[in-house]
């Protein structure tokens, strides 16, 4: 009998804190979709592979990747305003972006006629680089095109000095690509020429060090996708210790907001066998339908990132979820909550013959013990154990619903439902 009371003791806490948990991680993706946490991270980790600021805007900004938003035409705002909604970034995208930007000669002499002043003459140069990019294949017209780009850039030694000296740059790393393009090999060797225009010179060790051993195009891809790999596992490590940080936090103020005292929970679990049973029936429902305490996570935007709408409609599922879960704590009528009782405020009541008078100094519940010093001769004491209780409270939480959800099956004896296929994740 008494073995049983402590069985049901600890179920009913163990399940109080899965649904505690499943709140934190809901609460906690809510807050990740307002602030856009996740995609922030993304970036940064992203950004520290690259160290060229040139290069890290162009693979942000491409199609394939969509981290970043392109620039406005007239101004370059703030990143962390110009991410996109993009949580994940699989290493197979990022290595055919990086690849297509370092083996695409153009890029560099396209930003270099931003800087021509004069529009007219701009649109009729980006109309000869697109000649060479349609005649690339044939050596003799690729060399016709080419000497009609140097008398172009020629023209403008004169007029435009500084548009001339970025054009001029270009032309040699550009020759040298033609050249590749021709030469057989193309795609492999301008992913080597690109690394060697990048004006950094840790970029150029560290890709030296991938692509060294590879020697082709595919070999390059799946060198620089185990780097991507690497280099994620090793960083993606912080992002899960601030959401762990964050949900201990988030597991604190809710466990001060709603009173949710472990030691006092489970003195009174030990006291209330109603209370007891309503709780092991509820957490063998549970265990049976684990779909039920499932954590639901809300779909994650892929390239391109999510519409204004998008995000306001998971931003909108979390708080559902959440507000669900709370309606579910609250049914179960714990002694969860504050009071503020003056002591000789509450009337006397009868039961069955006896009269009951109610003592305001000894109630857990009551914040009149805790905020007012003189309360009783046991105030330190009793803001000692509801300190205790919350901290618990948060520490539990913290250990997110999956690992529970586990303790309650061992607990309860049931074995883990594999044909449900159900998986919990801790946000």
């Amino acid at each position: 009998m008494l073995g049983s009371a402590v069985i049901e003791v600890i179920i009913g806490l163990v399940f109080v804190y899965i649904l505690l948990s499943l709140l934190v991680s809901q609460i906690n993706q809510l807050i990740a979709d307002l602030l856009n946490i996740r995609a922030n991270a993304l970036r940064e980790r992203v950004e520290k592979l690259l160290y060229d600021e040139q290069l890290q805007e162009r693979v942000l900004t491409h199609p394939v990747v969509g981290i970043l938003r392109p620039p406005l035409p007239e101004d370059t705002p703030d990143r962390r305003q110009r991410t996109a909604k993009v949580a994940n970034l699989a290493a197979n995208n990022f290595a055919k972006a990086l690849v297509n930007i370092l083996s695409d000669p153009y890029l560099d002499l396209y930003a270099a006629l931003t800087t021509v002043e004069d529009e007219e003459t701009a649109d009729r140069m980006r109309m000869v680089v697109d000649q060479l990019k349609a005649n690339v294949g044939d050596p003799t017209r690729a060399r016709a095109v080419l000497s009609r780009l140097h008398n172009e850039i020629d023209k403008l030694r004169e007029t435009d000095e500084y548009a001339y000296e970025s054009l001029i740059r270009t032309l040699g790393p550009l020759q040298a690509s033609v050249q590749n393009i021709q030469s057989g090999n193309s795609g492999y060797l301008q992913v080597l020429n690109g690394v060697s225009q990048i004006d950094n010179r840790a970029f150029q060790v560290a890709m030296e060090t991938v692509l060294s051993g590879t020697q082709n195009l595919k070999e390059a891809e799946l060198a620089i996708e185990e780097w991507y790999d690497n280099k994620m596992s090793q960083t993606k490590d912080t992002y899960g210790r601030y959401m762990s940080n964050l949900s201990l936090l988030v597991g604190l103020l809710l466990a001060v907001f709603l009173n949710i005292d472990s030691l006092y929970l489970a003195r009174t679990l030990w006291n209330d066998s109603a209370l007891r049973d309503r709780l092991s029936v509820a957490a063998n429902a549970a265990v049976i339908n684990a779909e039920d305490v499932a954590i639901q996570q809300p779909a994650v935007a892929g390239p391109g990132g999510q519409s204004t709408e998008d995000a306001i409609t998971a931003a909108a599922d979390s708080f559902q979820l959440a507000e669900a879960t709370f309606e579910r704590l609250l049914e179960l009528r714990l002694p969860i909550g504050w009071t503020f009782r003056l002591p000789g405020s509450a009337p006397e009541t009868i039961s069955g013959g006896t009269v009951n008078v109610y003592d305001a100094t000894q109630d857990s519940r009551n914040l009149y013990n805790i905020v007012v010093p003189w309360s009783s001769r046991e105030w330190l004491l009793n803001v000692i154990a509801k300190l205790a209780g919350l901290i618990i409270t948060s520490f539990a939480v913290a250990q997110g619903a999956p690992f529970w959800f586990d303790v309650l099956r061992r607990v309860s004896g049931q074995k883990s439902p594999s044909s449900t296929g159900t998986s919990t994740t801790n946000a």
